[in-house]
């Protein structure tokens, strides 16, 4: 059920799953869903997931880009809160105009 427009857009979805248990004699059924946001904010970009087991969260946006000046930032984070498991990430990316000659380019992760 997707719902979009030009700042906006949300999609959810639901999987059911059904596993026959041989042990058991018996079938297993499980339902997985999983609903996405994504926000458009002009120049910064976010994108919200959450689901039966985890929620996610990114971002991406240009901080500047001026005078030949190109710098993008972004970053994610992931939680499974039944796992007791999460992961993080952080990234810029910065380009310089001609500088004499010269270009700069730096891009850092972690």
């Amino acid at each position: 059920m997707p719902l979009n427009n030009k700042c906006t857009s949300v999609e959810h979805n639901q999987t059911t799953q059904v596993e026959w248990n041989t042990d058991k004699n018996a079938d297993v059924e499980s339902v997985k869903t999983s609903t996405k946001v994504a926000l458009n904010h002009g120049d910064c970009k976010t994108t919200w997931t959450m689901a039966n087991d985890k929620f996610s969260v990114s971002a991406d946006a240009k901080a500047l880009d001026q005078d030949g000046w190109n710098i993008k930032v972004g970053g994610s984070y992931e939680d499974k809160p039944a796992k007791k498991e999460w992961k993080a990430d952080v990234c810029t990316h910065v380009s310089s105009p001609d500088l004499s000659g010269a270009h700069a380019f730096l891009h850092v992760s972690c």
